[in-house]
């Protein structure tokens, strides 16, 4: 027999802005000279501050709006995280245009599939390689490309410098009467189904999230996040992300996309993260390297390290004692891109079982369907999915 109990979140959710500009400027006003967001750039971090930032958002919306992006469009995305991603994304969501990222390995085929199947009126891609995945490019009103063009670009291409150059901007992010409920992100996802589905999330759904994230975390602007997972992904592009934008931390790129563990910690090294947010292979890659040098065991095991979160997969037992002996706790949780994507996460309190995901975040309910389907209520569940309403 099903259990038709119904879970709630636990803590109430607090209020919370009703879009991304009205948190991108209060953040901006507030962290000013802070750093928003950092990159290696000859051998050493180089950090990009909240006025910085800002002052970058408005310039790109003021070109895009001057090329007629209007609100509700889409703008497909094809680059791996970079300074560039980051800004031109939330422009674009913030204003009230729609960013479609699409992971940058595709194969040209499936990309441009995907790209089509959006329908977007402008493209941004990071270089030739992913230019070139656009079959037909000429369809697009403009096209923006974060790296010089090697190949004849068609006449809508532009660069981003280029672009940035045409104004100097506004002081504020523009979009700040944009409704809680407008589409603002679209994001890929083949779940369990297979053939992949385009997410449609509102600024409600991911702004609520993290609300509910800083009630058990109390994330604020002195964290440190060390960032790897890809900004295509939820788990990376929204969870994490946002997890360090909403609190005014520092997300710092990693830029051996977490394809090397020696650069992740030499990264590691230099960043000290407060927090990290990874898959499990991560980890037992870090762990490895821990049990062979304790240099490496000093390092990765700092005393500034606030938890380490892992999601995905059942993080093994054994790797997670390795934090939990020296005091880290390690946070589990599920979720899909659909509900933006985190719904339950575990408490350091209650000790840890392998497999075991968690109670509701604030705001969010679930409930067991007699089939056996998980049912999820919140403000962080998705619209729907793109030109497909089953």
């Amino acid at each position: 027999m099903t259990d038709r109990r119904v879970w709630h979140g636990e803590r109430e959710l607090p209020s919370y802005p009703s879009n991304l500009a009205l948190m991108l400027n209060a953040n901006a006003e507030r962290f000013a000279e802070r750093p928003i967001y950092q990159e290696v750039q000859d051998g050493a971090y180089v950090p990009l501050t909240w006025a910085e930032f800002r002052h970058d958002v408005t310039r790109i919306q003021t070109a895009l709006s001057a090329h007629g992006l209007k609100r509700g469009e889409r703008v497909a995305i094809l680059s791996p995280n970079r300074r560039e991603m980051l800004e031109t994304e939330l422009a674009i969501m913030s204003m009230g245009a729609v960013a479609v990222p699409i992971f940058a390995g595709y194969a040209p085929a499936a990309a441009n599939a995907l790209v089509e199947f959006c329908k977007p009126s402008m493209v941004v891609v990071a270089d030739d390689t992913q230019y070139r995945k656009l079959a037909t490019p000429d369809r697009y009103r403009l096209i923006v490309h974060f790296d010089a063009l090697s190949v004849n670009g068609a006449d809508n291409t532009m660069s981003l410098k280029s672009l940035m150059s045409s104004n100097d901007g506004s002081g504020r992010i523009v979009g700040e009467d944009v409704p809680a409920e407008t589409v603002c992100l679209m994001m890929y996802t083949s779940g369990t189904m297979g053939k992949p589905k385009c997410v449609q999330l509102v600024h409600r759904n991911i702004l609520s999230q993290q609300a509910a994230m800083h009630v058990l975390w109390q994330l604020d602007h002195t964290d440190r996040f060390l960032s790897y997972l890809p900004w295509h992904h939820s788990f990376g592009g929204i969870y994490e992300k946002y997890a360090a934008l909403y609190n005014g931390a520092v997300l710092s790129l990693e830029h051996g996309y977490g394809k090397n563990i020696d650069v992740l910690l030499e990264n590691w090294r230099r960043v000290r993260p407060t927090v990290f947010f990874s898959v499990p292979r991560i980890y037992q890659q870090m762990m490895t390297k821990v049990m062979q040098s304790e240099e490496v065991r000093e390092a990765v095991f700092h005393d500034e390290l606030r938890f380490v979160f892992t999601a995905a997969a059942p993080l093994p037992k054994s790797i997670s004692d390795m934090f939990a002996q020296r005091g880290i706790p390690v946070y589990e949780g599920w979720g899909l891109t659909e509900t933006s994507p985190c719904c339950t996460v575990t408490d350091p309190d209650v000790p840890r079982e392998p497999g075991v995901v968690g109670k509701p975040i604030p705001g969010v309910s679930l409930q067991i369907a007699d089939d056996g389907e998980i049912l999820v209520k919140g403000p962080n569940v998705m619209k729907g999915y793109y030109n497909n309403p089953e």
